[in-house]
């Protein structure tokens, strides 16, 4: 009974402290849907707010900028792309994701995954025959 109780006070108060902010979660929901693809400037323009207030509001409520939120969205978009689609090709996907060139493109995804994202891809369909396989199990 003690421990439960225990667990309930924590668990009140992490939901206490748990904070929400409109303007932040409206401006996640027009990163995502915009695949991170919009700058800072335009989603503070979107959002009524000043690019300063922005940044300081995702500080606050997220812990990172929304410029770093995008990156990883556009990077998260680009790794669904080079898993899902059979014939990518790094070329085509530069100007899809907005790159200036395949050097900048490389150099981002290796950021985020430690290596390049030919290797990656090896690694990941290592053990796969047909990858047709993999999406009927989906």
């Amino acid at each position: 009974m003690q421990k439960r109780n225990s667990r309930n006070k924590h668990l009140k108060n992490y939901f206490d402290v748990l904070k929400e902010n409109i303007v932040v979660n409206d401006t996640i929901q027009n990163i995502l849907i915009n695949k991170g693809f919009l700058d800072v400037s335009n989603l503070a323009k979107e959002s009524f707010v000043s690019t300063r207030q922005l940044e300081r509001l995702f500080h606050e409520y997220v812990g990172i900028t929304p410029k770093k939120l995008s990156n990883l969205i556009q990077y998260q978009f680009l790794w669904r792309d080079a898993l899902c689609e059979l014939d990518f090709d790094v070329i085509s996907v530069v100007h899809k994701y907005g790159y200036t060139d395949q050097s900048h493109l490389l150099r981002e995804f290796k950021r985020y995954h430690s290596m390049d994202i030919h290797k990656a891809r090896r690694i990941a369909f290592k053990d796969v025959g047909n990858i047709q396989d993999v999406f009927v199990k989906i």
